[in-house]
């Protein structure tokens, strides 16, 4: 069916006079008899010229519409557009152009200002077929005006027509069929039952888009139109157009004030997702994920496997990737108290709300969705070559005082340059995704059965991810008063993982060591055959650092964890009296993981000939709900009450086992027990186990469709907490109001909604770990008089720990224009916790090592902006444009006895719990960079002479090396800093930059063109900083390991004494350490960036035959960072 746009601009000027639209929207037809003057003059006075030859219907309809202002609406079942004509005709009016056209064709054509409708000429009825009758009836709009080219279809066939120039049709139907399904572009669609009806009188609404959706809250849904808080939403069509492995991914940059970072780049890694910025030092940051009304728990490392000889350098993999995205009908962000309350002291890093696709009644439908696609990095690292490097080295030992190490043949001519890049990475790392989807049902039972498989093998070799996965959700309509549904899914991911951690050092990743391990090395041993090691690499004057061969970690080392997850919620529905649903749920996240880990023997880089371990944890969590819901419309009030009492219990148990010194490679990870260590296998297990009861309410109420409230209120009792403060109370309050039902408002002719909203309330976040309230004893040994005595190291406990507490304000504005066709949503936000819970270190003399208690303050404060609408609005070109802005500031208030926490550690201070490359201090953002000032380099030997800085571990420098800010001194007795003191020690240190982003944006894009669709977004940071690790090791003065490319062609040396970076130097680089591990500014870069994050191409196969047999096809090209600014 071909449907016909209207003229935004004719229509715009002759019923408002006003204000130039700024975009084009399609709009009803004028009432006929107030255009007849214009429809004569126009359809009369306008001649066409046109020469086509062989050119199908639609392409001439499609001239006429580009050489007039002419638009042409038909019914595609009536009229094969394929039709090949020819035209020639010069200085035509459109009458005998279409007489030409449709020639002997059952078809007759109305013309009504600049539109013409072609309809079917009516039909005698014929003796002998299917008893038919016809049906006719007036289509109109909400002001009663007659709506041309509407089209009528039939339900389940082709069948139909389209309404004449004053809105009337008339169509012959079969006593089997049932309902007329009425459709035009901008209004919204309505199905009739035909019944024992002959006439109609339709009424068709304008497509207000987006203002009515559904969205779905904590433990109900609202119209977007009657929201007080603050919501974003994100549909399952849009996750689909992106390749991704999780959920969390797809939410990048879609969102305004959701800050999404990759943890791992290791297929399945961990994800990190930020909403208006952290509330936490050493508690949860992490939303709380509730899918299908279930609360599930995404943290990666609760409930990462143990066991590893390195498992501390062992990124945790993603808990959410056993959740496939295909299956996701919509994700809601909750951001603001008011929606966030209702989860209470689970609410305060906010709340995302993921409902899984559900069938609906009609017919049974099966998808099959699949792709395959290759993955590659688009450049590797610049690192030296073999020749370089060696020549590096000459300059290090001359620097040093020692002779050449490399003779000019050996620099010229190496025996080996091996690229140990290309050594461990595949060139290109296949992904594909299969999706099997069957849906359907009746009006009483609906139905959703999905299966998945996904395959993503890592750019690292012999790493990968692999889920498969099973959804069945059903409801069933037993009664008009009693319904039952549940949603079940089960998946199992595989996910291999290469030697990879993120401490930095070359040794902690087969990456990492690619990167500095020397290239004058082959990968194996010629004489031995085995794995070339730094050993072979030892030459006079020559001794490379201590790195570990590359092609060894990624081939030796087998590292696999199996994750089993179901998630299930069987509820019921019961409505006994009009207004009154009463619903019961229990809902269970059984979360199941083994971690199998081994080194090999006799090629183990860390000789322990052979090591071994396992690794389990089970994880249960199971919430029960009973929620009543009162609704209540009375004159132009309208009330909503729910009242919901819930109880949650979780449990996780994990336990490991390991060993080393294994005879051969035979059992591996099977038979641990053949491990001879001294002291035999090493084993642990623990059990934790909390729960917490809930009491909550919400009453949301509107008066006369312009003012709203919400009132929110919610108790939690956890067993985490203190007896004397397990229970926490978080009420909100929301306001809004609906200006644009004010007639001042409506008189600017400008807006199509408008809504002022503003919200206050309180959430908790009780995402510390179990126990931390009683006081626990960790068990050690030590050895005493030879023999291996136990030893116990207590934590005290603290029977007044209570929550964390986020105290949020939020003011927002809704504005729709254009009957929504573009949209503009702004929100300022204030957010401010209190009782942080953080671990501090206390004397020993105490008895104790450490407690847990409420200390601490930060905030939050930031903007929000989203606008989005159609850019283009015409029958074959559309385009919808999407942008969202957000800017968050994180500001440290308060440490109760101390002014900062540092990363290397002081006495009785939290500094274990913090990078050495961290700090949080009061008055500035958690996490800021610190370390010290680079002040340039001594460039010639004068200023070396006149140096007066000491450098603490005795470094004396020299022309050509770095020089660092003396900022201050020592500590005095009250913990201030002195002057400086002409000493570069850890008193020096300031605050480098910060990790968090000023702003952070995403732009959508959808251009359709015809059956073409093109989707590309564009997602990006701005203002934040990141510690580069690989500078450390890659960019220091030492030769000993490879570098990067750029430092050594930037480095001084006696021609470039401007140079950008320091000379190569044989003792340990005083570039980075300094004193001993220590940053710098030097490590410091600019985070800012702007990604082609996703784009992809999607041609909807059309075919008669694929229609006949009730079948769509779409083929789609897609590609994921593609372009990085």
């Amino acid at each position: 069916m071909k449907k016909v746009k209207r003229n935004w601009v004719t229509d715009f000027f002759i019923r408002h006079r006003k204000l130039l639209r700024i975009m084009k929207i399609t709009l009803v037809f004028l009432l006929a008899g107030l255009v007849t003057f214009a429809t004569e003059t126009y359809s009369q006075a306008t001649k066409l010229t046109m020469k086509m030859e062989n050119a199908t219907i639609q392409d001439v309809f499609n001239e006429i519409e580009s050489i007039s202002e002419f638009r042409i609406a038909f019914n595609n079942s009536k009229l094969d557009a394929t039709t090949a004509v020819n035209i020639d005709v010069k200085d035509q009016t459109i009458d005998k152009i279409l007489d030409a056209i449709l020639g002997e064709m059952h078809l007759r054509y109305e013309i009504v200002d600049r539109y013409i409708v072609i309809t079917d000429k009516p039909t005698p009825a014929v003796a002998g077929k299917t008893q038919q009758k016809t049906v006719k009836g007036k289509v109109t709009n909400t002001q009663g005006e007659p709506i041309p080219g509407v089209t009528i279809l039939i339900k389940g066939t082709t069948n139909g027509v389209v309404t004449d120039v004053n809105g009337n049709f008339s169509i012959a139907i079969s006593e089997n069929d049932n309902i007329l399904v009425f459709s035009f572009v901008g209004m919204q669609t309505q199905e009739i039952e035909i019944g024992n009806q002959q006439e109609f009188s339709v009424v068709l609404k304008d497509e207000m888009v987006g203002i009515d959706e559904v969205i779905v809250v904590g433990y109900g849904t609202v119209k977007k139109s009657d929201l007080t808080g603050s919501v974003s939403k994100i549909s399952g069509n849009e996750i689909q157009k992106v390749t991704a492995v999780s959920m969390e991914t797809a939410l990048q940059g879609r969102a305004a004030g959701v800050m999404v970072t990759q943890a791992s780049s290791a297929p399945g890694g961990g994800i990190s997702v930020r909403i208006r910025g952290g509330n936490s030092i050493q508690g949860g940051n992490e939303p709380l994920y509730v899918i299908d009304g279930v609360p599930v728990y995404n943290n990666n490392n609760e409930v990462n496997p143990g066991g590893g000889q390195f498992n501390e350098l062992r990124t945790a993999p993603n808990a959410l990737a056993s959740l496939n995205p295909s299956d996701i009908e919509s994700v809601e962000v909750l951001k603001d108290a008011s929606s966030t309350a209702i989860y209470g002291s689970r609410g305060a890093n906010g709340v995302v709300l993921i409902t899984t696709k559900r069938g609906k009644s009609e017919q049974s439908k099966v998808e099959l969705d699949a792709y395959y696609g290759v993955q590659n990095i688009t450049k590797e690292f610049d690192v030296l070559n073999s020749s370089d490097l060696m020549s590096w080295a000459n300059e290090g030992a001359v620097n040093g005082g020692q002779s050449v190490i490399f003779s000019n043949e050996q620099i010229a001519n190496p025996k080996y340059n091996t690229n140990w890049q290309k050594e461990i990475l595949r060139e290109n790392a296949p992904t594909s995704n299969y999706q099997l989807t069957f849906s359907g049902g009746s009006k009483q039972v609906t139905y959703t059965v999905s299966g998945n498989y996904f395959n993503q093998d890592g750019i690292i070799q012999k790493s990968g991810f692999d889920r498969y996965s099973m959804r069945m959700n059903l409801d069933a309509n037993l009664k008009k008063w009693l319904k039952v549904g549940e949603s079940f899914s089960y998946s199992r991911t595989i996910n291999d993982q290469a030697f990879e951690g993120g401490s930095g050092n070359a040794n902690s990743s087969a990456l990492f060591s690619a990167l500095a391990y020397i290239p004058m090395l082959p990968v194996y041993n010629e004489t031995t055959g085995n794995y070339s090691r730094r050993e072979d690499g030892i030459v006079p004057g020559y001794s490379p650092y201590n790195r570990k061969n590359p092609v060894q970690l990624v081939n030796e080392i087998t590292d696999q964890t199996v994750a089993d997850r179901i998630l299930g919620n069987f509820f019921i529905d019961i409505s006994p009296v009009e207004g009154l649903t009463l619903h019961s749920s229990l809902g269970l996240d059984l979360d199941s993981r083994e971690r199998d880990y081994y080194f090999s023997n006799n090629k183990d880089p860390y000789n322990l000939k052979g090591s071994a371990s396992i690794g389990n944890t089970k994880a249960l969590s199971l919430v029960n709900t009973n929620m009543a819901t009162y609704e209540k419309d009375l004159d132009k009030h309208r009330l909503t009450a729910t009242g919901v009492y819930e109880l949650q219990k979780r449990s996780m148990q994990r336990s490991s086992i390991s060993n080393s010194i294994f005879d051969n490679d035979i059992t591996m990870f099977y038979d641990i027990a053949a491990g001879t260590q001294s002291g035999g296998p090493g084993v642990s297990s623990n059990y934790t186990e909390w729960t917490m009861a809930s009491f909550l309410g919400r009453i949301n109420y509107i008066y006369n469709d312009k003012y709203l409230a919400t009132l929110t209120a919610r108790a939690d009792g956890s067993s985490k907490f203190g007896k004397d403060n397990r229970w926490g109370f978080f009420p909100s309050a929301a306001l809004a109001w609906k200006m644009g039902e004010e007639d001042f408002i409506k008189s600017l002719n400008v807006f199509s909604s408008m809504k002022l909203r503003v919200s206050a309330g309180k959430t908790g976040n009780q995402e510390i770990g179990v126990n931390q309230a009683v006081t626990r004893y960790s068990r050690d040994k030590y050895s005493f008089g030879g023999q291996e005595v136990n030893a116990y190291y207590p934590s005290v406990g603290n029977s007044s720990l209570r929550w964390e507490t986020t105290n949020q304000f939020d003011a927002g504005l809704d504005m729709g224009f254009f009957k929504e066709r573009m949209s503009l949503t702004f929100d300022a936000y204030y957010k401010k916790t209190f009782d942080l819970l953080m671990t501090y270190n206390i004397p020993s003399e105490l008895g104790y090592s450490s407690t847990t208690g409420n200390v601490g303050k930060l905030e939050n404060k930031g903007v929000e902006i989203s606008v989005g609408g159609w850019i283009a609005d015409t029958r074959n070109f559309k385009w919808r444009s999407d942008l969202n802005i957000s800017a968050n500031k994180n500001k440290v208030l308060d440490l109760g006895t101390s002014t900062s926490l540092r990363g290397s550690a002081m006495s009785y201070d939290y500094g274990s719990a913090f990078s050495s490359g961290n700090l949080v201090k009061v008055g500035y953002p958690v996490g800021s960079f610190y370390g010290l000032l680079l002040d340039g380099i001594y460039r010639t030997q004068e200023e070396v002479d006149n140096n007066t800085l000491k450098y603490s571990g005795g470094v004396v420098p020299d022309i050509g090396s770095a020089r660092y800010k003396d900022i201050s001194g020592p500590l005095d007795e009250d913990g201030n800093y002195t002057a400086p003191d002409g000493v570069i020690d850890i008193n020096d240190r300031a605050i480098l930059g910060d990790p968090n982003p000023d702003i952070v944006f995403g732009w959508n894009n959808t251009v359709t063109y015809k059956f073409l669709e093109l989707y590309f977004f564009f997602q990006g940071v701005y203002g934040n900083e990141v510690l580069n690790l690989n500078r450390r090791d890659l960019f220091d003065e030492m030769y000993q390991h490879n570098i990067g490319q750029e430092r050594y062609d930037n480095a001084w040396r006696p021609d470039n004494p401007d140079a950008k970076y320091p000379k190569a130097n044989a003792r340990i680089g005083i570039v980075q350490r300094i004193p001993s591990g220590v940053y710098s500014d030097f490590f410091i870069e600019d985070g800012s960036y702007i990604r082609l994050k996703n784009i992809r191409l999607t041609a909807n196969i059309k075919s008669q035959l694929l229609e006949n047999n009730g079948v769509t096809a779409k083929l789609y090209l897609s590609g994921q960072n593609l372009l990085t600014i």
